[in-house]
């Protein structure tokens, strides 16, 4: 008789148990094909369960194929049911690289780009959703457009105009599910497999990915301290985009100079591309005046793509491009063949959010805590690291680099620092260039709070010095 095991106290049913059960039998071969299996009475009789529980789960096997039955003979084991168990698992098509954003949970992570998340306004959002749900119109919950719901873009062509001086019409505007879906959709809608594109280095490592993805064949122009080095531009190229962030350069943070700018702008001219302006976190300055986009300066051939995940939390999946009005109707439709259409009841709350003015009181806020938690990790790195380091990319944004003196962040100190309870971010990992310095890391702040922060820190510190010893 066969070892089938009736578990009474489980959740999943008894005629689910002696289905799933025959069934691994017959896939592992235990039960081999042309075999007879017993009868539902005897079978029934020796578990101690109803004839009917039996019948069901042979039923269920023979609708499958895995048995069969013949009248007044009995109930069969079908050909072609064994499954050998492979001994040859899938590589990995990205090999063993370290791997970003993979923290534990105990680690003080500096990862940049976490906005402080237990300062949302959620009392607020959710009246809001509440309200858009029950006094909007019924056709809400059908089918949207492509291309954003109407009221949003319009917002955001007013946020944009109050907030970063851009000028553009709602036509312009179209509504995304984040900046890797709007990077996505551009490579798809402006590159073929031959063509070539640029992209500043160092570059976020998920940016990169996303292009390379869909074509491999990318440029890279080193940056320094003033951003991508035009200079540097190839004249023999003919690319369909460069992709760049000209006010707060990831993740060095220097900014474009209007020098640059304008040999940039002339060589995209020259070569009829593109230029994909990424403005990713520009909100949040803290020195001098914000800086201006490079999109007021050729609307014509800039695309300029933003998100809310910054600024408000990645959770939305909220995020939008510009476009010259010769890209709209191509780009909806790829954007219609991915998702068909961003959710349309968090566009309508981010839009009211936007028009009742709360996304830029929320912005002013969040500029005041950023800053107070930038100070802070400046002032506690100098206190505690003294003159071994070398702070920049303090004007903007939500992340500092840091410059340690005869360190190599390889992958085998970042493994150790992550088992010690810290995670740091080096900067490497977002080069193409195998010479590029190793001694560069991302510092996090706007997610951690002083307490959090001088912990990482004072243990940063302390393993550094362990693994010296």
């Amino acid at each position: 008789m066969l070892w089938i095991e009736i578990d009474r106290k489980s959740q999943m049913p008894i005629i689910r148990q002696v289905y799933q059960q025959l069934r691994d039998k017959i896939l592992k071969g235990e039960l081999t094909a042309g075999e007879k299996i017993p009868g539902s009475r005897e079978l029934a009789s020796h578990l101690s369960v109803s004839r009917n529980v039996i019948l069901e789960a042979y039923q269920m096997l023979l609708l499958e194929g895995y048995i069969l039955a013949k009248p007044n003979v009995g109930t069969f084991v079908s050909e072609g049911t064994f499954l050998p168990k492979s001994t040859v698992s899938p590589k990995n098509p990205y090999g063993n690289e370290l791997l970003l954003n993979q923290s534990g949970p105990l680690a003080i992570d500096f990862r940049s780009g976490i906005p402080a998340l237990e300062l949302l306004p959620l009392k607020k959002w959710s009246s809001l959703k509440t309200q858009v749900y029950l006094d909007s119109d019924c056709n809400i919950f059908g089918y949207a457009e492509a291309k954003g719901c109407l009221e949003l873009r319009e917002a955001v062509c007013k946020y944009l105009l109050r907030m970063r001086g851009v000028s553009c019409s709602p036509e312009q505007v179209i509504i995304t599910s984040g900046s890797i879906q709007s990077f996505s959709i551009l490579a798809d809608l402006l590159l073929r497999p031959d063509d070539s594109y640029i992209i500043e280095d160092p570059l976020h490592i998920e940016i990169k990915k996303t292009f390379a993805f869909r074509n491999p064949h990318s440029f890279s122009i080193p940056v320094d301290h003033e951003g991508i080095q035009t200079a540097l531009l190839p004249p023999h190229l003919n690319p369909k985009f460069i992709f760049i962030t000209p006010s707060h350069q990831y993740p060095l943070g220097s900014v474009l100079p209007v020098q640059r700018r304008i040999e940039l702008i002339e060589y995209a001219r020259n070569k009829k591309s593109y230029i994909i302006e990424d403005d990713y976190d520009s909100e949040f300055h803290y020195i001098g005046a914000p800086v201006s986009t490079l999109y007021e300066l050729a609307p014509d051939l800039v695309i300029y793509a933003g998100t809310f995940s910054k600024i408000l939390f990645p959770g939305l999946r909220i995020g939008y491009v510009i476009l010259p009005p010769v890209l709209i109707d191509s780009f909806c439709e790829y954007k219609r063949r991915i998702d068909y259409f961003t959710n349309i009841l968090d566009q309508l709350t981010l839009s009211q959010f936007i028009n009742d003015m709360l996304l830029e009181r929320h912005v002013h806020k969040m500029r005041k805590v950023y800053l107070q938690r930038r100070n802070a990790l400046i002032e506690n790195l100098t206190l505690i690291f003294k003159n071994t380091i070398t702070i920049q990319g303090e004007s903007t944004g939500l992340h500092l680099i840091i410059s340690f003196k005869n360190i190599s962040f390889t992958k085998e100190l970042v493994n150790f620092l992550e088992l010690k309870g810290v995670k740091v971010y080096p900067v490497w990992l977002h080069s193409s260039f195998k010479d590029f310095d190793k001694n560069l890391i991302i510092m996090g702040y706007s997610h951690l709070d002083q307490a959090a922060m001088i912990k990482g820190l004072k243990l940063l510190h302390e393993s550094l010095n362990a693994w010296h010893t």
